[in-house]
Parts: structure tokens; C-alpha cells; sequence
């Protein structure tokens, strides 16, 4: 048995993959139709009990909310001429399938039906979001839901997990929605940008010749601060003589001319 309901948003639009997307599509391609299926994202959710029984629209219905709020449960992933893209719809309607069973069968229904929805792979444009219910004396039980991982990793899976439980307790969800899909691309396009621009900076930078190294001496203080003799002071200096190690044997001998640090002190 099937039920449906309809879902929209105020968000739209057709965009290139996102990196991560791009990767996980390539993978899927790799493998093959017959077992692209094993990058599936399922999930399942027991009904919260608190607030009494829900029916099987009443869950639909917040399974429609979800869905207008997060672009990737709306993003059909297509294949085109020059490669994968994705289209984000404004609106659009959600098949469920239902099954019904006796209340001491309901766990083992709820995992036989998500493994059923996870064992097929996404096709081209194929609605990103596959949706299941069981049902036991007219009550939703359990949802069971399969992501396609071109759209949503295992953390998002969770996230879309953890709205649907709290519309269920408490009929709406806190706060904005967190980054969107649609966001995420443009925020990369721009990043790229960048980055084209500071590699062509870069290869300017490398290809500009570089001026000769400075051919000044040094000092030659510095260069021959190891070279420094005995004791020394200007002649009738009273301040204290500041002594050095000794210079080697063929150093010349220590000269005042060069004002080295215990010389021409006063």
C-alpha cells in the first residue's frame, strides 16, 4: 500500500555538484548500477510514543516540512552533456510506502522494509529521499527512510533524522535550518575563484627575476667576533678592561682600530 504527500519550499534552483558530491557521484559510477546501491544512506525511526498515536498522514505530513527544509532531500542529480548537476525543486510529491502489520511485528517489518528500500540504487533524476512507513491498528510505528549519498553523507542522514523526530514531539523545529546545499555550492564557486586568483598571483610573483643578493660586506665587527684578543681598554681609560677568549694562534694580533665590544669603552 502507497500513500503520497506534497511537499515546497521557498528555495529552487539548478547548480553544478558540490566537491564532495562530485566524488561520491564519480565513485557510484565506478561501480555500477548493480551495486551502487551498498553507498545508500538508510535510517529508521520508532514513532516517539509521548503525545499518542500518530497517524500515517499526520507523519507524512511532517516528513513534508523536512523535506522543504533542506535542499538536498529536493536536489534531483542528473547526468547532462558536460557532466553531473543538480536540480533543487521548489515542489514536488513524495511517494510512501506502507505496510501494515500486527503490533509484535512491527520492529521486524521496520528493518526488512528499510533494507528493501535500500537495496536498489538511485537512478538519473531520481527523487533523492525514499520514504516507508509501518503501520500497526491504523498508527505509524516506525519510518523508515534511504538517503542517496550523492546528496546527504551519514551526519546529514542524522540531522534529517533528528528534525522528523522533533516535529513529531513537538510540531515545529527550533531555529534555521543549517547550511543548504545550494549555499555550499556557491560558497565553493567562490573559493575556487579565489584560488585562481592567488595561483595567478603566485606564478606572476615566480616569474618576476629577483634582484641580486646585497654584495655590501658585513661589518668587519661581525665577522670577527670570535677573532677578539686579550683584555683591552683605551689608553687611560679607568673603566674595568672586559675580557675575551683569546684569539687563535694565527689571528692577527687585537687592534682597537675595529671597536670591538671591550674596546673604546668608557
Amino acid at each position: 500500500m502507497r500513500l503520497s504527500v506534497d511537499f515546497a519550499a521557498d528555495r529552487s534552483g539548478t547548480a553544478e555538484l558540490a566537491w564532495g558530491q562530485r566524488d561520491i557521484w564519480e565513485a557510484i559510477q565506478k561501480v555500477g548500477p548493480d551495486s551502487a546501491h551498498y553507498f545508500n544512506v538508510p535510517r529508521l525511526l520508532a514513532v516517539p510514543g509521548a503525545g499518542g498515536p500518530r497517524s500515517p498522514r499526520a507523519v507524512a505530513a511532517a516528513l513534508a516540512q523536512v523535506m522543504g527544509r533542506h535542499d538536498a532531500l529536493r536536489s534531483l542529480v542528473r547526468l547532462g552533456a558536460e557532466g553531473p548537476y543538480q536540480e533543487v525543486a521548489a515542489a514536488g510529491t513524495l511517494p510512501i510506502e506502507t505496510v501494515e502489520v500486527a503490533r509484535d511485528a512491527a520492529d521486524g517489518a521496520a528493518a526488512d522494509l528499510v533494507a528493501r528500500l535500500a537495496g536498489r540504487s538511485f537512478g538519473d533524476g531520481e527523487q533523492p529521499l525514499r520514504a516507508g512507513l509501518v503501520v500497526c491498528d491504523g498508527a505509524a510505528t516506525h519510518v523508515a527512510l534511504v538517503l542517496n549519498h550523492v546528496v546527504a553523507d551519514w551526519h546529514a542522514a542524522d540531522v534529517v533524522v533528528r528534525d522528523l523526530r522533533m516535529l513529531l514531539l513537538r510540531g515545529a523545529i527550533a531555529g534555521p535550518p543549517p547550511s543548504q546545499l545550494l549555499d555550499l555550492v556557491r560558497d565553493e564557486s567562490m573559493a575556487s575563484a579565489r584560488s585562481d586568483r592567488a595561483i595567478a598571483q603566485w606564478e606572476t610573483l615566480l616569474r618576476t627575476p629577483c634582484r641580486p643578493p646585497c654584495s655590501r660586506k658585513r661589518p668587519e665587527r661581525a665577522r670577527r667576533r670570535d677573532t677578539r684578543g686579550p683584555c683591552c681598554r683605551r689608553p687611560g681609560s679607568t673603566a674595568p678592561a672586559r675580557c675575551w677568549p683569546a684569539a687563535p694562534a694565527s689571528a692577527p694580533p687585537p687592534s682597537c682600530s675595529w671597536r670591538s665590544p671591550c674596546c673604546c669603552a668608557s
